[in-house]
């Protein structure tokens, strides 16, 4: 129990830290009021990603980092499809949800190409 209430005070913080990380990141709005519920609804939307991929490495990964019978070409195989895969869902979500939802269908332009 205690290790599970750990777990949950981290993310909480982190959640806190990373919709603080958005709400200074988009001071271009007037309404500061919108400019909170839209780095709570970004933060709560990619949040999913990263916990599974955080504890995908904890737990699968990491425990065969010192194992000295791991071959050592499907470790790295694995951890990097497992981080290109995450990596992959959360720009996914930033551009299918986040920017539509979030931004109006419009990202800010630091987000891809520009045109």
């Amino acid at each position: 129990m205690k290790r599970l209430s750990l777990h949950i005070i981290f993310w909480v913080i982190y959640l806190l830290q990373d919709i603080l990380l958005q709400y200074t990141w988009n001071m271009k709005d007037t309404s500061l009021d919108h400019q909170f519920w839209r780095a709570v609804g970004t933060a709560l939307v990619v949040l999913p990603a990263k916990l599974i991929i955080v504890y995908f490495f904890i737990y699968r990964i990491l425990p065969k980092w010192g194992n000295t019978r791991t071959n050592l070409f499907w470790f790295i195989t694995e951890a990097t499809i497992v981080f290109t895969a995450g990596l992959l869902l959360f720009r996914l979500l930033g551009i299918y949800v986040v920017a539509p939802f979030m931004y109006n269908n419009h990202a800010p332009q630091d987000w891809g190409p520009s045109n």
